[in-house]
């Protein structure tokens, strides 16, 4: 779980910004909100902010810091000319960024610097009780730690891999000993999860068809939220069957053969990022399709299974959305979600999170949004679960509500709009006589 996680010079974060998911111990709604480990902590935040103001920056920022730390190669694909903060004169900072966050019972700090050459440190937080004890400093392709076994292998490994973290080079060519560099990665790997605005899930079918309980999870989530739809169901028929009822598809035979025949491996086409239809080789070496299948209710009670080109954006964002929710709920995760409302009808959303925040979870999600209805310190979220970003010289900053003076009885929505706290769009328009 997170604790908190900082960066500068990254977009339009210039000087050091902080976020944190600890709870204000003097307010009191929600305590099932919190989670009690040795440090408290929160399951949801949600940020908000004007266009503009560096909230999907924020999201921006999370995804870059798990993709350098989990794939080697990540740094080549990225002109850090065009990431570093932009509106200051001769400005050579590196990119900085730490995270502190909760694993296997253990408490880390992450640190990174990425300029020309890069930096990174570990350490074993002592979360404010005792002092943190470094694990590794890595500096270009110098690495100190008593950890490491072979410290010429390390540098050698560094040397041939002069821009990637060294926590993915540490699974292909494990060089540390214990377990503590390896939880880490794990954690980043397989414990963050990240949504921004155009995500799509390119195994979704796959994954939907693997795991029984995910598919009645969004199932149920499709049904309670009065979209029409009474089942999501996974359906599966023959290869040869499914053509002959998609004879506008019979150009995608062709591609489906020569890709078959080449790798024999599991395909999931997408059309519009709708996951359309995946096609795999069974035990028997029979071709087989699977597709998603949404059972709906018409004309005097007929019901009949339409496909995903057939639903809203709406719904196939919150099909997206779906496993994301699953993962905070029970998977231990933390998500990330940027405009977690795109495409999705306020009321729907209200509820969504409704369903989240008073369900019994294990993970965090954290989630940019510019929707006012989910200010709702009432039934929602607490006032610590808040937060705003805003502009000042360019600059992103951050807030959280809690640090204001706001009643727990006070409808912060009204407040907000009307400016109070900051983070709405500050608009003036002239006009002139005709």
């Amino acid at each position: 779980m997170l604790l908190r996680f900082s960066i500068s010079n990254f977009l339009s974060f210039y000087e050091e910004v902080t976020f944190n998911m600890f709870p204000n111990t003097n307010r009191v709604r929600f305590p099932e909100h919190i989670y009690n480990h040795e440090v408290p902590l929160l399951k949801e935040s949600a940020i908000y902010g004007p266009n503009g103001s560096g909230k999907s920056n924020f999201i921006k920022a999370a995804l870059f810091f798990r993709s350098f730390l989990t794939q080697k190669d990540y740094l080549a694909g990225v002109d850090l000319n065009r990431i570093h903060f932009r509106l200051a004169e001769r400005n050579t900072k590196p990119v900085k960024m730490g995270m502190e966050f909760v694993t296997k019972g253990k408490y880390y700090i992450y640190k990174i610097q990425i300029s020309s050459s890069i930096k990174e440190e570990l350490w074993i937080s002592g979360i404010g009780k005792t002092n943190d004890e470094l694990l590794f400093l890595r500096e270009g392709g110098r690495v100190e730690s008593e950890l490491v076994e072979n410290k010429s292998s390390v540098e050698k490994l560094l040397e041939m891999n002069p821009r990637s973290s060294i926590l993915p080079l540490n699974e292909q060519f494990p060089v540390f000993k214990g377990e503590d560099v390896n939880n880490v990665f794990r954690w980043l790997n397989e414990k963050v999860v990240i949504v921004d605005i155009n995500s799509w899930i390119p195994q979704l079918i796959h994954l939907m068809a693997k795991h029984e309980k995910l598919l009645k999870f969004a199932s149920e989530m499709l049904n309670e939220c009065d979209l029409n739809i009474a089942q999501l169901t996974v359906g599966e028929q023959s290869f040869d069957e499914w053509i002959k009822q998609h004879k506008n598809l019979s150009n995608v035979q062709d591609v489906i053969n020569r890709e078959l025949k080449s790798t024999g491996s599991v395909m999931e086409f997408g059309q519009d990022r709708r996951n359309e239809f995946k096609v795999f080789t069974d035990n028997e070496g029979m071709r087989r399709v699977q597709e998603f299948l949404f059972r709906q209710i018409g004309i005097d009670g007929y019901e009949a299974d339409m496909d995903i080109l057939s639903q809203s954006d709406g719904t196939v964002r919150l099909l997206t959305l779906i496993p994301a929710i699953y993962d905070a709920l029970y998977e231990e995760k933390t998500v990330f979600i940027d405009e977690i409302e795109n495409s999705i009808h306020p009321n729907l959303i209200y509820e969504m999170m409704l369903y989240y925040s008073s369900h019994r979870s294990n993970g965090q999600m954290i989630f940019t949004t510019h929707l006012s209805k989910l200010m709702d310190q009432q039934n929602l979220l607490r006032l610590d679960e808040y937060w705003i970003a805003r502009k000042e010289d360019g600059q992103t900053r951050m807030q959280s509500l809690s640090d204001f003076n706001i009643h727990n009885t006070i409808k912060i929505e009204n407040g907000y709009l009307q400016g109070r706290y900051g983070g709405i769009p500050n608009i003036s328009i002239d006009t002139a006589e005709a």
